[in-house]
């Protein structure tokens, strides 16, 4: 499996599936908060700010490789709001729902 940085590019002879994780900004930091270094001193502003940077530099990277917009929902087969959710709580979920969705597509074949 490849994720992100261009996966659905280098993937597109196999006719992937594209998903689009995103969350708001207090879940994002709050994740940020819990997962990283303890040394790390950010403010919000801060940690705000750098995050929005990284997203600016995700949307312009994956717009040169596919000419395709970011985030923009009909670039992707499912898109999924993670927001006040743990992300392993809905792993079970997304993998019956994206083996189904791959049986489906060989029964088209």
């Amino acid at each position: 499996m490849i994720v992100g940085r261009g996966a659905n590019l280098i993937l597109k002879d196999y006719q992937p599936m594209n998903l689009f994780i995103y969350a708001d900004m207090a879940s994002k930091m709050r994740r940020c908060r819990e997962k990283g270094s303890k040394e790390e001193k950010l403010t919000d502003k801060e940690m705000e700010n750098q995050m929005k940077q990284i997203d600016k530099q995700r949307k312009k990277y994956h717009e040169i490789l596919s000419g395709f917009e970011w985030g923009k929902k009909e670039n992707y087969h499912l898109c999924i709001n993670t927001s006040d959710l743990e992300i392993k709580t809905i792993i079970p979920s997304l993998g019956a729902y994206i083996r189904n969705w791959f049986e489906r597509r060989e029964k088209q074949k």
